[in-house]
Order: structure tokens, then sequence, then C-alpha cells
């Protein structure tokens, strides 16, 4: 596919479903409204130079795309094909100078970040369900469906070395972290279990929980992960000695009764607070204290599920909590007093994925969509004071501590 068969679409002229004549519109406030992709869009990941953009959806395909002249539209770099099932995770290594495309059927694909060419294959693992670049050196972790772990040493020509790591269980190993540190890895599983892997020599810790991991986030400095579960309940965990030392969100049900509208979807610590942010498929992100086990704000999504959540600190007095929301809308609070700030339509598209970046130095929005469409939304404070007096009294409601 050439550059010329990417469609900048203006509001108007994006295709939506008939609309009940008892219902308004709901408008496309992004920037740019993109579609390449046949089917959704699952994931996306912007490098760490804010010069590039992945994406990966249903229509087996990844995109490549070129963010250097954003504010005239995004540039298709490449649309990179050879996968035989969705494309699950995309993400670029530490220095930019590889990605990884991964699908759900155990197919990785690796290239070179400056051109998008491909450099080869990695074929033969289970299911895929995450993938993850260590922080210090070209080495690509990866879980599976079956619970199995790999870590990959790659250089440009070939895979050096590849390494597996595998417990009791054959649950879907859910996500993974790396931990402070680098030396460990932090997996969660679908039947509850918590590993703490040391990748060097294999040795693992394990915490059970009664439900389902669903979310997974860990600590910037301290040995803290944060574990979202199916039941809606969120454990912060001790990472050295694998001890659940507090559970948020906690209502009146046994612990091991997994409820969907309740899921947590989505856990976030900030970085130079004791916070942390958990959003769950009943339409609440609530913002806590982990030091005192308060929550501080409940941000309301009208009952609609929260798909993500980031922190983004826009100078060094200010902190924000951004979400995602299958509404399609991009959602901000002010993270210190809990006052909503900017609530932006995306023509009613869900969002299955977004991430938050400077862009030739300006902050912005890229939301992976369903239909197959990536919006970019301008994150400007000027337009976050102006409307914050049209948002909805009730979509913040403080919490009493």
């Amino acid at each position: 596919m050439s550059v010329d068969d990417v469609e900048m679409l203006e509001d108007e002229q994006i295709e939506e479903e008939a609309i009940p004549e008892n219902m308004e519109e709901v408008p496309d406030e992004s920037l740019v409204a993109l579609k390449v992709h046949d089917k959704d869009i699952f994931t996306i990941s912007l490098s760490q130079d804010g010069k590039r953009l992945l994406t990966g959806g249903e229509d087996d395909k990844a995109v490549f795309w070129n963010l250097e002249n954003v504010n005239q539209g995004m540039t298709l770099n490449r649309l990179l094909e050879g996968h035989t099932d969705s494309v699950v995770s995309v993400a670029f290594n530490g220095t930019n100078t590889l990605f990884c495309t991964a699908d759900m059927a155990g197919k990785i694909q690796i290239f070179d970040s400056k051109t998008g060419e491909k450099l080869y294959d990695v074929d033969y693992c289970d299911d895929l369900e995450w993938t993850i670049w260590h922080s210090q050196a070209d080495i690509l972790l990866a879980g599976t469906s079956s619970g199995q772990i790999y870590m990959f040493l790659l250089s440009r020509k070939q895979i050096e070395k590849v390494k597996t790591y595998t417990s009791e269980t054959n649950a879907p190993c859910v996500d993974g972290r790396l931990l402070p540190g680098s030396q460990n890895l932090l997996a969660v599983y679908g039947d509850g279990r918590v590993i703490s892997w040391t990748l060097k020599d294999s040795s693992y810790m394990t915490l059970k929980l009664h439900t389902a991991a669903t979310a997974l986030d860990a600590h910037f400095e301290h040995p803290l992960v944060a574990v979202g579960t199916g039941n809606g309940v969120t454990h912060i965990v001790n990472t050295t000695n694998m001890k659940s030392v507090l559970k948020l969100g906690v209502v009146d049900k046994t612990e091991s009764e997994e409820q969907v509208e309740d899921s947590v979807e989505t856990v976030k610590f900030a970085q130079g607070y004791p916070w942390i942010a958990v959003g769950s498929s009943n339409g609440m992100l609530v913002v806590y204290d982990y030091e005192t086990g308060q929550a501080r704000h409940e941000c309301a999504h009208d009952t609609m599920a929260v798909v993500k959540c980031m922190w983004w600190k826009p100078d060094a007095n200010s902190i924000r909590i951004l979400s995602a929301c299958i509404d399609g809308a991009v959602r901000c609070w002010d993270a210190k007093s809990g006052d909503p700030l900017l609530f932006k339509c995306g023509a009613g598209q869900e969002i299955f994925d977004f991430t938050m970046g400077l862009v030739n130095n300006e902050p912005l929005v890229f939301c992976a969509c369903a239909g197959g469409y990536v919006r970019v939304y301008r994150y400007e404070e000027k337009q976050l004071e102006l409307e914050n007096d049209v948002l909805q009294e009730g979509d913040v409601e403080k919490v009493e501590e």
C-alpha cells in the first residue's frame, strides 16, 4: 500500500451507523482521523522520540507511521503484512532502533525502526498475549496463552539466544512488567497467580489470588505492583516477599466471585506521588492513595468501561490523569483536585488502546479505535481551562477521606 492509499477523513466524511431520531450524532473532535486498517485496531505504540507510531489490528496487519510532520498529516511509512491472526501487541525497544509486532497465532516480527524494513521472524511461540522490551538491552519478553514466557536476546541479524520460563500453571499469562532494576519480571495469570521471575536463573516466587488477574502495573522505584482482578479488587503486592499488603475496591461479596461488570481493566501508578489509578468495566476510574488506602477521587464515565488510563505531567507543579473509554471519548482530570479538564469525542467509535507523548514538542494523544481508525487529539492547557466550565458536574465525585 502506498502513501496515497491513506485517506485523511474530515468529521463529516466518516461513515457512521444510522442514528435514531431521538439521539444526537456524536461529534468527532479529533485533530486527525485516519483509516488504514480494515477492522478494529487493538494496539498502538509511540516511539520514545515521538517520531514513529505503530498500530496493530484485527485485520492481521500492523502499520508503521511517520510523525515528522503530523500537523500536515501522518505519513504511512509501511504496511506490515505477514501475520496470520490479529496483531495484539506492537512495541519499540528502548533505543528506538528496533520494533516488534506480535499476533494471536504466536508469530513475532522484528523490524528496523528507522526504515520499517523487516529483519526476521520469530514463529515458534504459542498464542501471544503481550510483548515488552527490556529497558537495558535488546531483549524481548513475550507472554503466551499457555502460560509460557519467552525471552529473546536479539541482534539486527538474528535471534542470539532464547529462554523460556514455565511454572506449574497452564493458565494464560495475561500481562508482564519488569521490576525496578530490570532483573526480575512480574507476570500475572488467568488463574490468579502472580509470579516474580528472576530472569538470570529462572527461579520464582508465587502469590495465588482468588480470581483471575486482569490488569497489572509496577511501581517506578519501590518493590510494589498493582494487580487488578476480575471481581473488581486491586491488590497492592510487595514483590520482596510476594505478599498482598493492600486491597482496593473491596465490596460486599466473596472475593472469589467474579463479576464482569466490576472487572478491573487498567491500573497505573503515578510517578512522584503515592497514588494509583484504577479503571473498571463499570465505568469508574478511582484515584487511590496507596499509603493510606483511601480513595481521593472517583471519575465517572457514564457506566461505560474504562479501557486504559495514564498519567501526564504538563509541568513540574501539575499532574493529570487521562482515560480512554469504550464510548469513544478521551477524558482528562486534574489529579490533585479531581476537577474535570477535558472531554473529547471520537464519533462514538470504541477505543481499544491509546498512548500519549511529545511529537515535535507538542503533546498529542493517539487512539486505536473500532472500524480501523487512528484518532489524534491535541492536548492544550489553554484549551483545558476553556472547556472546564462546560463539563457536567457529575463527571467527578470527590470522595470524603
